[in-house]
């Protein structure tokens, strides 16, 4: 079970090779400030039921079985995670500049 506590903890990232009866592959990482540092393991997670709860927070409950680590899930989750932190840096960069150019002004 992952449990994290402001963003320092475990939790899963991924969803990949989807089957037709709802299956996927997930990996469990070790997470700081909520960003995937070292992943744990790997997990084909079946649910069953109806998922619960309003659009907000909706809960589902969920079957996992263990895998070895599955490599290509573990970088898709790292390009996302690393292209979102670079895109968050050169906007923050292309604000930064942009104020400093009106304060020229």
């Amino acid at each position: 079970m992952a449990f994290s506590f402001n963003g320092i903890g475990t939790t899963y990232y991924g969803k990949r090779d989807v089957d037709e009866n709802g299956s996927y592959i997930t990996t469990k990482f070790i997470i700081i400030a909520y960003f995937p540092i070292i992943p744990i393991g790997s997990f084909i997670v079946m649910p069953h039921g109806p998922a619960e709860g309003n659009s907000a927070m909706s809960f589902q409950a969920l079957d996992s079985v263990p895998i070895p680590l599955s490599w290509k899930q573990v970088l898709n989750v790292y390009f996302a995670a690393f292209g979102y932190s670079a895109a968050a840096a050169v906007w923050i960069y292309a604000v930064a500049s942009f104020v400093e150019y009106l304060k020229q002004k």
